[in-house]
Order: C-alpha cells, then structure tokens, then sequence
C-alpha cells in the first residue's frame, strides 16, 4: 500500500513539473476582436444604408478588450502574464491567440472548445467620425462564478498578482476569482471600466450588492472618473446627490475610505491620475505629448504601467514619494499607448516609455536606482526577465500546488508529509530533466 501511495505521489509530481509556470500576473477579463466597417450613413430604423466603398465590406480587425490590453502592456513592460479566458476555436480565438503569443502573454490557460463563440465587437464608422458599436461577449458570459470554480481558482492561488473587471465577466465569476486569490494571499486589482449602473442594467453583470461585494475584495481598485462617481454614490448612497460636484481626488478619498483597499488608482483623461492609500494620496498630471494618434485603451495601458510598478516595487503606502513614482510608471504607459493606433504597443512603444520614464526620473531630481529606473531596465530585456520571473513563482509555489492537488488521497498525503520542501524541490528538479 504504502509503495502504491508513492506511485501515486510520484504521478501527481511529474505533473506537476511539466505544468507550465504560472505568471507573475494573471489577468481574466475582455478579449475581443473588433471588425470596423466604413458606412455612408448609419441607417435609421426601418431604412436601408450603404457602406462606404461598393467593393471594400470590412476595413480591418483589430484585437483588443479591456483585460487583455492591460496584460499586454505590463508584458510589454517586463511582467510575466497570462489570460485566463473562454474562446472558441474560430478565426477570431486564433486571432487573439496568435497576438497574445506576439506580445508574450500566456495562452496555456485559455479554455478554447468548438463550442464557445469569441467575442466581437462590430464598429460602424460615418465619414465624419461618429461610430455606433455593437457588441458581443460571447463566451466571457459564461465566466460566471461555477465555471470559475472548475476552472480557474487553483490557477489565481498560485500566480502573484491577479486582476479582473467590471465590464463583460458576469459578477459572480469576479468574485469567485477575487475570493480565491485573496485566500491565497494573491494581491487581487479590479478595474472598474464601467459605470456600475451600465454593469448591473444594460451589460445585466450581476446585482448591485454582488458589485460591492467585488469592490470590497480588491486590493487595488482602478475606476475612470466616470465610473468613480457612481461607485462612491453606491457605497454611500448618503451623499449620492453630492458626488457629481466632486473631484478626482475628493472622489478617490471617498473610495478609499469606504473599500478601506491598498491602492485606489483614478484616471481622469488629460487630467492624469489621483493615487490613494489609507494614508497619502498624490495627484499626477499626464506627460505631454506633442501629437495624441489614438487614445483608445490609455487607461487599460495605464493599469499594465501600474501593475508593472507595483509587480517590481509593490504599493509603499505611507511615502508620498513612492506612490507619485508608482504613476509616473502608470502614466508612462498610458501616454506611450497614445502614440499608438489602437490600444496594444507596437514596435516603439518600448522607446516611448523609456523616453518618458527617464524625463520623470530627471524632471524628480532622484538618484538612481528608482522604480522608473528599475523599469526602464526590465523593459530593457523582457524577455529574459520574463523566464526567470516566472521560474521563480513556479518555484514558490511547487509545493503547494502539488499538494493541493493530492486532495483526498490520504495515503499520499502520508508519504507527502514525510518529505521536506527541499526533497520535493529536488525530486520535481529531477523530474523535470
């Protein structure tokens, strides 16, 4: 019996060393592709309408959603990532896929079957700019919080960061992820993208109550202003009257006192961004850009600066100086993404961050090394920072994945116990050879 017991745990750890790392960051939110059209006109109800060209019906697909546009930038960044996601085996999942690779974010845990649709979003452009957008969650509908629970929170207990949303992930699947990483000791960000009346009614996310119960699980809350002011009118219906007139930073204030989080980070478009903690809170204008090309998607980049900051520096909550440096980083990215055409970096978004990273290492008059510094340097050399990032959280957490994993079996669980840490660390080594 007890040598069947040692078969058994010697399986489950040969499965577990050829597992892939979990990144540093996991991210479980939009993915989408966008299909732009071209239209004359867009047509009234009950009339006909034209596209633009007789020959040309679709312009272009572009990739993109709120989650993985933030995976994306913190990648670029030097942060080991990966999506957690439901997608079908259709041409917009492959797409998706193959540009997540392109921008190293990890795809091993994306569920993909024939019989799940892939977000869209079809966009209708007019010659004088004005757009209609409708939109499809498809199979991120059905991240709800059983699906969750099958699939997904062993993978957030073992990563060091995870985020989520408010915007097409059913509210019961965020907070089951959300419940997950917090017992497991996983710095948990949700990114508020929209206003929670359009989560609860129109996107018909969940209740009201399953939003603040969101909120309150969030170490790290980030809200656009828009969005802020009806969380604030939420959590204190008292002063809902009030909350219109308010700033970024009394808004911010308020969040921070009602969530009692780590880090409130606001954005406020051209405005810049307020940080708040229990204890300070510091207002960041942007960096100036001579030319905007496309703002779309600066605040999810935004968050990917802010993750890549906090991944590096974590969130020093009573240094005024460190949080004003923790959104540089964060406005870096944003500012970089809007130098971009669509929300993912390109080829020089690298250079463009360096450039203003080093423009607020001189405009603070600091000594290196800094944050912005340490940055500069990870995004330097991505790629090999990724590798041994993500080596190290597979390497902290071996042990107790393998485990977990043993769950019920309690003759393998003896022969476990029996083993120390450093046997288990070497038996996996070998293994893995």
């Amino acid at each position: 019996a007890a040598a069947a017991a040692a078969m058994r745990l010697a399986t489950i750890l040969l499965q577990a060393s050829a597992r892939a790392p979990t990144p540093a960051l996991l991210g479980c939110g939009s993915n989408v592709v966008d299909r732009f059209f071209k239209v004359r006109a867009l047509p009234k109800p009950g009339e006909k309408g034209y596209f633009q060209s007789p020959t040309t019906i679709l312009e272009k697909s572009i990739v993109g959603g709120v989650t993985l546009n933030h995976l994306s930038w913190a990648s670029l960044m030097g942060v080991p990532t990966g999506l957690l996601a439901f997608q079908g085996d259709d041409e917009s999942g492959r797409l998706i896929r193959k540009v997540l690779k392109q921008l190293r974010v990890a795809t091993d845990l994306i569920q993909v079957s024939p019989s799940y649709t892939t977000a869209e979003s079809y966009v209708f452009l007019q010659p004088d700019g004005e757009r209609s957008i409708i939109m499809a969650s498809g199979a991120t509908s059905m991240l709800n919080g059983k699906a969750m629970k099958k699939h997904y929170v062993d993978d957030v207990a073992r990563t060091k960061i995870f985020s989520t949303e408010i915007s097409q992930v059913p509210l019961s699947g965020v907070k089951e992820l959300l419940s997950a990483a917090r017992a497991a000791g996983v710095m948990t960000v949700l990114d508020v993208d929209v206003a929670p009346s359009v989560a609860v009614k129109e996107a018909g996310l969940g209740s009201s109550e399953e939003l603040k119960e969101c909120l309150k699980l969030a170490d790290v809350v980030k809200p656009a202003k828009h969005a802020a002011v009806e969380v604030v009118a939420l959590l204190q219906p008292e002063i809902a009257g009030k909350v219109h007139s308010m700033t970024s930073t009394d808004l911010s204030r308020r969040m921070c006192e009602a969530l009692n989080p780590k880090l409130v980070a606001l954005t406020d478009g051209s405005k810049g961004c307020v940080l708040t903690t229990p204890h300070k809170t510091v207002e960041v204008p942007p960096f100036l850009i001579e030319k905007v090309v496309d703002a779309t998607g600066a605040g999810d980049a935004f968050l990917g600066g802010l993750l890549a900051g906090i991944h590096f520096g974590g969130i020093e909550q009573k240094s005024e100086e460190k949080l004003r440096e923790l959104a540089l980083v964060a406005n870096a990215a944003g500012a970089a993404c809007c130098q971009v055409l669509g929300a993912l970096p390109d080829e020089t978004s690298v250079s463009k961050i360096q450039g203003f990273l080093s423009s607020g290492i001189k405009h603070s008059g600091r000594q290196l090394p800094s944050l912005m510094s340490a940055v500069i340097d990870h995004i330097s050399k991505p790629s090999s920072n990724s590798t041994s990032a993500a080596n190290a959280t597979s390497s902290t957490n071996s042990n107790t994945a393998f485990r977990r994993s043993l769950q019920a079996d309690g003759a393998a669980i003896a022969v476990a116990d029996k083993l120390s840490d450093k046997a288990v660390a070497k038996f996996l080594s070998i293994l893995a050879k």
